[in-house]
């Protein structure tokens, strides 16, 4: 029950304390659905860049990537598409942090997939810069000719691809560097932020409150008002209707 204390003509409004503490815990949980709904989605965006990031190192989808560019626009595209959607998360500002480590680690997989194109464009330099064979070279010329360049071309592959899993590693290294240095702060200031906004939302909704709590009063008084006048109007029409009775009486008795 609301208890209401009258002094020197204004109310003030006692809430109870079991509505009170029932309304923060409303507040709590619904507020926990939201961060974990949100941290849900980040988690899953992130184990889609590591699918990505498997798939780019393997040694199949790597040859693949250099040679096509269709494929290289599409990993692109998948990286991209998982970028916007981090981005039109509404989040609280407590999961900020994670969500950046993972837009940043898509990030440096578009660079990554970009240089492997750079790759294959040196390729194909590589290639239009290599010695012609003549027109008049004898068959042990041509023999000679392919024996040179399987090597240097095996060779050649070989080093590109190392070079470009180097790359590679060195983003990822960089990318769970950078994690592990915001790993130790990240979590305290995810818990400060978190109760900074659990505080800031517990106090709006309990205004929220004290104001519906204060309204509902407001028009039980203006309820209870108007009986009173309802009832004071009928008691003098009652009132006036026994004088006028009365009055009548009075006359008959005379006559």
């Amino acid at each position: 029950m609301v208890r209401r204390a009258v002094s020197g003509g204004s109310a003030s409004i006692h809430l109870p304390k079991a509505e009170s503490e029932s309304a923060l815990k409303i507040q709590k949980a619904f507020l926990g659905f939201l961060v974990r709904k949100s941290f849900r989605k980040i988690v899953d965006c992130g184990r889609r860049v590591e699918e990505i990031q498997t798939r780019i190192c393997q040694e199949e989808s790597f040859d693949l990537i250099m040679n096509n560019e269709m494929e290289r626009a599409k990993v692109n595209e998948a990286l991209m598409s998982l970028i916007l959607q981090l981005d039109s998360l509404d989040l609280f500002s407590g999961v900020r942090c994670c969500r950046k480590a993972i837009i940043e680690k898509a990030i440096a997989l578009q660079e990554a997939t970009d240089a492997i194109g750079a790759i294959d464009s040196d390729n194909a330099d590589i290639h239009r810069q290599s010695p012609t064979i003549p027109v008049n070279a004898s068959a042990d010329d041509l023999a000679m000719t392919e024996d040179e360049a399987e090597p240097v071309a095996e060779s050649s592959s070989k080093s590109q691809r190392s070079a470009a899993s180097g790359e590679l590693e060195s983003i990822r290294k960089d990318v769970l560097s950078y994690q592990l240095t915001q790993k130790s702060t990240s979590h305290q200031e995810l818990l400060e932020k978190m109760m900074d906004d659990n505080e800031k939302l517990m106090s709006v909704l309990q205004e929220v409150f004290e104001m519906n709590h204060l309204q509902a009063q407001s028009i039980s008084f203006l309820t209870s008002r108007v009986e009173q006048l309802e009832r004071a109007r009928l008691d003098e029409k009652l009132r006036k209707i026994r004088k006028r009775r009365h009055e009548i009486e009075i006359v008959s008795s005379k006559h």
